[in-house]
């Protein structure tokens, strides 16, 4: 016997092992009618229902032009000698206060500040500011010119990478006013409404100092 037969034998002898290996189990399903069955049940009415109501002689109906009112709220203002404003180098975090008259101009880091005007409410002088600020840059001109609003300082901000610029207050009276040394006169409204306001015992701003005693 050559050796292919010999191969030939040893398979034939292991063949019925490997198919019997090879038999696939049918398991039959367990019987469903045996199992317990799931219903759903559907609430009794409760006596809740829907209910269309009768039409009380009220109709929704789009307005016409005419008859919207709009009202305006005018506010009196007094013009004041100088104004307040506040510079912040975001670059440095240095900030700057500083007391301008109106017209006058002063240089902040690479900034010029100008004030051109300031008005506050004459009913309340210290309730807000509005003031009229002209900007420039180095080398880059003119940055921002238009009023600014104390009370809301979003209103019309600078937007400037480097420079935040707001208005404070602003100061009246009828001495000249020095860069950061703002002085108020005997009588003044404004001065009088933050002496009205300033807590008993409490330092006096920087902004409005007292004129000094002659020597």
């Amino acid at each position: 016997m050559d050796l292919r037969s010999s191969f030939a034998a040893i398979f034939l002898a292991c063949a019925p092992s490997w198919i019997v290996a090879q038999e696939i189990v049918i398991v039959p399903l367990e019987d469903l009618e045996d199992q317990p069955s799931i219903s759903l049940q559907v609430p009794e009415n409760d006596g809740v229902s829907l209910e269309t109501l009768d039409a009380d002689g009220n109709e929704l109906r789009v307005l016409d032009d005419e008859d919207f009112q709009t009202f305006e709220q005018e506010t009196s203002v007094s013009d004041a000698l100088a104004g307040s404003v506040r510079v912040l180098d975001k670059l440095t975090g240095k900030v700057t206060d500083v007391a301008l008259e109106a017209g006058e101009s002063e240089a902040v880091g690479r900034i010029t500040v100008t004030v051109e005007e300031c008005r506050y409410p004459t009913e309340n002088p210290t309730s807000d500011a509005f003031m009229l600020l002209a900007l420039e840059e180095v080398d880059a001109g003119e940055i921002f010119s238009g009023w600014m609003v104390a009370s809301s300082p979003a209103l019309n901000a600078l937007d400037h990478p480097r420079y935040d610029v707001w208005a404070l207050r602003c100061v009246s009276g009828t001495e000249p006013v020095e860069p950061g040394d703002v002085i108020a006169e005997e009588g003044d409204p404004l001065a009088e409404a933050e002496d009205a306001d300033r807590p008993q015992g409490a330092v006096e701003s920087s902004l409005v100092p007292r004129p000094r005693p002659n020597r």
